[in-house]
C-alpha cells in the first residue's frame, strides 16, 4: 500500500536502537519544557493532518475503501507507528527497522 510505504520512507526516527533512544532523551526535554513542547506540539499536530490527508488521497485513489474515516486512520496509523518503535527496540529481532519489518507490506 502506497500510505504505509510514503510514511516508512519519511520515517527516520528509530533508524537503530541507539537513535531511538537519543531520541527520547531528547523528547524527555520536549515533554518537560513548555517552549519545546510548543514545538512538540506543532509537529505533531502537522504529522497528523499529514497523515490524514495521506489517508484521504489513498481513499481518492481507491487503495482505501470509501467508508474509511480519515482522522480515525490517521490516528490509528500514528498510534501504530509510535508503538512499533517501542516493540522493535524491545526486540530487537528484525535488523530493518520498525518500518520495515514484519506487519508490513514492502
Amino acid at each position: 500500500m502506497k500510505l504505509w510505504q510514503h510514511h516508512a520512507d519519511r520515517s527516520g526516527m528509530a533508524a537503530s536502537p541507539a537513535a531511538l533512544a537519543r531520541n527520547l532523551a531528547y523528547l524527555q526535554i520536549d515533554l518537560t519544557d513548555p517552549d519545546f513542547r510548543r514545538h512538540l506540539v506543532k509537529q505533531a499536530r502537522a504529522t497528523r493532518a499529514a497523515l490524514r490527508r495521506l489517508v484521504q488521497a489513498a481513499v481518492e485513489a481507491g487503495e482505501l475503501a470509501r467508508k474509511v474515516q480519515p482522522a480515525q486512520l490517521a490516528r490509528t496509523i500514528e498510534a501504530t507507528l509510535s508503538g512499533s518503535m517501542f516493540t522493535w527496540a524491545f526486540y530487537r529481532s528484525i535488523s530493518r527497522g520498525p518500518l520495515r519489518s514484519g506487519f508490513m507490506p514492502t
